[in-house]
């Protein structure tokens, strides 16, 4: 897979969720002094951990499975919508749903 842990970056926080068909899916946030905060999607499918995916920019996150089946993950992250461009607003919490097992993320709500 992929490395996503490089030298500088701290991690900001992992979570850990199952879905209907047993297979675990991780949330992991990193971020640096020169990197802004991300939060990443790791899924393990039949043939092991697969490559990591960028799901939104925050950190923190918390991960869930709903009944639907779908994947949710809650962050917090800087609102730059709400506030404008250029806030220094860093502390709104955003969630994005995965309706295919993490394929896709939708945008944050």
């Amino acid at each position: 897979p992929e490395r996503i842990h490089d030298e500088g970056v701290e991690l900001t926080g992992t979570a850990l969720s199952v879905d209907a068909a047993g297979a675990p899916h991780v949330a992991i946030g990193m971020g640096g002094t020169d990197r802004p905060p991300r939060v990443w999607h790791v899924r393990r499918g039949a043939a092991g951990w697969e490559n990591p995916t960028p799901v939104a920019w925050g950190g923190m996150p918390m991960m869930a499975t709903m009944a639907s089946g779908h994947l949710v993950i809650a962050y917090v992250g800087a609102d730059t919508v709400g506030l404008g461009a250029g806030s220094s607003d860093r502390n709104s919490v955003f969630v994005v749903r995965s309706a295919n097992g993490g394929r896709s993320w939708s945008s944050p709500v």
